[in-house]
C-alpha cells in the first residue's frame, strides 16, 4: 500500500517539511530527478540527535521569493514529536541571519554602515554600544528595537550575537576587538584596523585560535569607479601595470561625532597620525591590490602644521619587485576636494577624475564621485555579502586580514623614513 504525503507547517507559512514520496515524483523532461541543493547537514549536528529524526537523507530547494520556501525530504517518517521538530528548524532558521553589534554609534556607522544591515537579509544588527550618554540616548530615540548598552560587557550579557562591527576612533579600536575574539565573536572594524603591529599580530594569533574572522572595511575597492578600472586592468585592458599614481585632496580633515574629542583625527595619539593614516590607508590597499605584490621600498615626505602633530599633507612614494611603482599624494590643504587615480600600462591607461572613468578612448560618468561625503553607505552595501562570507567562513578572511597588516606595515615604514629623511 503505498504511503501518504506527510507534511508539517511550520510557524513561517513559507516553510514546510514533505517526505521523500512526495519530492521524489518531481521530475523533469528527461525523466531525470530535478536538481536540488542539499540541506545543511547543521539539522542533524546541531538541532536534534539522530534519535529524534530517523532519517537518512534531506534536501533541500530554495525558491527565488524573498522568504524562501524550503523543501526537506526525508526517506524515513517523521518522528513523533514533529511539534518540537518544526520548533527547532523554525527556529534555527531565524538564526541564519547573522546577530551584530556597532560599537560607536558616530557618523559612520550611522551614515555608512547603518543603512546597509537596514536592507541586508544577512545580517542584521541588534544591539549598538556606546559610551556616550547623549549619543545613546539619541539612538534609543531613533532605534527603539535595537538594544542599546554603555559596555561591551553589558552587550555580553543581554544579547546574543555573532559579530561586531567597530566604529569607534583608531587608538579605541583594540580593545573591543580582541574582546569579542576571546568571547567567540567575528569582527568587522573601520580602518585604520589597529595602530600597532604588535597589536595587529596579536588579534591574528588570537582570531586563528578562536576560529573566527577579522575583517578590514576596505571599502574603496567597491566603489563602482574603482571596481571597472579594476575589471579593466585585470581584463588585459593596458597590458602589464606599470605605474599607479592616487590623489586625495581635501581642504580639511573628516568631521566627527564625539563631543568629548571633536578634532580626534588630528591627534595622533587617537588617530594614529593624520592625512597618511586616515586616507593614507585607503590609497596603499588600492596599490597593493593593482600590482598584486608588495612594495620594496618606501620613500616618504611629510608636512606637519606648527600647531598639530599629526600630517596634514604627504607624498609617497612605492616601489614593488618587477619595477611598478606607486605615487600617492594626500593633503587636508587643497582649495577643492577631490580624487583622482592613474593606472598606467605598457598598452595604454585607466584615469579616473572623481566620477569619471577615461580608457581606451572612452569616457563613463558614474552616478557619485569618488569624493562625495565620507561615508559612502553603497560602497559597505556592496562589501557586506563579503563580510559575511567572511563571517561563516573565517578562513576565507585572512586576505583582508593580511593586506590590513600590510597598510599598517607601509604606514609605519613611512613614518620612519619620513623622519630620516625621505627614503629607507
Amino acid at each position: 500500500m503505498r504511503k501518504q504525503s506527510s507534511r508539517l507547517q511550520f510557524r513561517n507559512p513559507n516553510i514546510e517539511i514533505r517526505n521523500k514520496f512526495e519530492l521524489s515524483k518531481r521530475r523533469n523532461d528527461q525523466n531525470e530527478t530535478q536538481p536540488v541543493e542539499l540541506f545543511r547537514i547543521f539539522l542533524l549536528r546541531h538541532l536534534v540527535t539522530p534519535k529524534a529524526v530517523p532519517c537518512s537523507r534531506f534536501l533541500s530547494e530554495l525558491s527565488s521569493s524573498s522568504s524562501s520556501s524550503i523543501l526537506l525530504a526525508f526517506e524515513d517518517d517523521f518522528p513523533a514529536d514533529r511539534s518540537e521538530l518544526a520548533v527547532l528548524i523554525s527556529d534555527r532558521e531565524s538564526r541564519g541571519v547573522l546577530r551584530g553589534a556597532i560599537i560607536g554609534f558616530g557618523e559612520v556607522a550611522r551614515h555608512g554602515h547603518w543603512p546597509a544591515y537596514a536592507h541586508s537579509r544577512d545580517a542584521k544588527i541588534v544591539a549598538i554600544v556606546d559610551r556616550t550618554a547623549g549619543r545613546s540616548k539619541v539612538t534609543q530615540a531613533a532605534l527603539p528595537k535595537v538594544a542599546v548598552f554603555s559596555t561591551i560587557e553589558e552587550l555580553a550579557a543581554g544579547a546574543e550575537i555573532d559579530f561586531v562591527d567597530i566604529c569607534t576612533p583608531p587608538a579605541l579600536h583594540s580593545a573591543p576587538m580582541l574582546d569579542a575574539l576571546a568571547r567567540g565573536w567575528n569582527v568587522l572594524c573601520e580602518k585604520p584596523l589597529l595602530l600597532d603591529l604588535a597589536e595587529i599580530e596579536k588579534a591574528g594569533s588570537l582570531a586563528r585560535e578562536s576560529g573566527r574572522a577579522v575583517v578590514p572595511v576596505h571599502n574603496w575597492k567597491y566603489a563602482p569607479i574603482v571596481r571597472r578600472a579594476t575589471g579593466m586592468l585585470r581584463a588585459g585592458a593596458i597590458g602589464p601595470l606599470r605605474k599607479v599614481e592616487i590623489e586625495t585632496l581635501r581642504s580639511q580633515d573628516c568631521a566627527v561625532a564625539d563631543p568629548d574629542r571633536p578634532n580626534w583625527r588630528r591627534d595622533p595619539a587617537i588617530a594614529g597620525g593624520g592625512v597618511l593614516m586616515d586616507h593614507g590607508w585607503h590609497a596603499i590597499y588600492l596599490a597593493r591590490q593593482w600590482f598584486r605584490e608588495e612594495p620594496i621600498d618606501v620613500r616618504a615626505s611629510l608636512h606637519r602644521p606648527a600647531t598639530s602633530d599629526a600630517e596634514d599633507e604627504a607624498t609617497l612614494t612605492l616601489t614593488f619587485p618587477r619595477g611598478g611603482q606607486a605615487k600617492i599624494f594626500l593633503t587636508w590643504r587643497a582649495e577643492v576636494r577631490r580624487n583622482r587615480m592613474r593606472l598606467i600600462g605598457e598598452q595604454g591607461e585607466i584615469a579616473i577624475d572623481d566620477d569619471t572613468l577615461n580608457a581606451g578612448g572612452e569616457s563613463i560618468r558614474f552616478g557619485s564621485a569618488l569624493s562625495a561625503g565620507s561615508h559612502h553607505p553603497d560602497w559597505f552595501a556592496a562589501m557586506l555579502p563579503d563580510v559575511v562570507a567572511n563571517f561563516r567562513s573565517p578562513e576565507t578572511a585572512r586576505e583582508s586580514f593580511e593586506e590590513a597588516a600590510f597598510c599598517l606595515s607601509v604606514i609605519r615604514r613611512a613614518y620612519q623614513v619620513s623622519e630620516a629623511g625621505g627614503s629607507e
